[in-house]
């Protein structure tokens, strides 16, 4: 690796430690509020209170987990390969409670919220993490698509369903915007 590369790669885990830091807790707080106005953690306790703490332990591992201080190019990777894998596991875990969201009756007074919730957190990661291109868009549609394939398929959601997959359309649009924009800043 010569030094550009070098430098490029220690800019790369700066900003991934500095901008992964802040969106983890947003997971979490969405999740008291979807659940908790939802009824969620009256009528499955259990589940409830195992994704919050999944959630904060996530947000909380994003704070914990130190780049090297070594100028090592492996261990920068190895470092980026595991923040990635707790970025994503945030949005994996998100789109799975999406997805109940849309499809629980339990959760028809919080619908709005989760869906507003999943916007937020799909631009934020577009714009947050837009340096891995790949990983950015997977991790969006890990968090997206499943609660948006339920509206699709909900007959009274179809117009809602519409506006999001254009709001998605958008979001990755705004993706490859944000990650020219890093590359050419680098």
């Amino acid at each position: 690796m010569n030094a550009v590369q070098s430098r490029r790669l220690a800019q790369e885990v700066d900003d991934t430690f500095r901008r992964a830091a802040v969106g983890g807790m947003f997971y979490f707080i969405a999740w008291l509020v979807v659940g908790g106005f939802g009824g969620a953690f009256t009528r499955e306790p259990a589940l409830s209170w195992a994704l919050a703490a999944a959630f904060l332990v996530l947000a909380l591992a994003r704070f914990r987990y130190r780049p090297p201080r070594e100028a090592d190019a492996s261990r920068r990777m190895r470092w980026i390969y595991v923040m990635w894998t707790i970025v994503t596991m945030s949005g994996a875990l998100w789109g799975a409670v999406f997805f109940w969201t849309m499809r629980d009756p339990m959760f028809e007074t919080t619908r709005v919220a989760a869906l507003l919730a999943t916007l937020g957190l799909a631009t934020a990661f577009a714009h947050t993490f837009a340096f891995r291109l790949g990983w950015s868009a997977f991790g969006i549609a890990l968090l997206y698509l499943p609660g948006l394939l339920i509206l699709w398929g909900d007959s009274h959601g179809q117009s809602t369903a519409l506006v999001a997959t254009i709001y998605l359309i958008y979001v990755y649009l705004s993706l490859l915007r944000a990650h020219a924009d890093y590359q050419r800043r680098l």
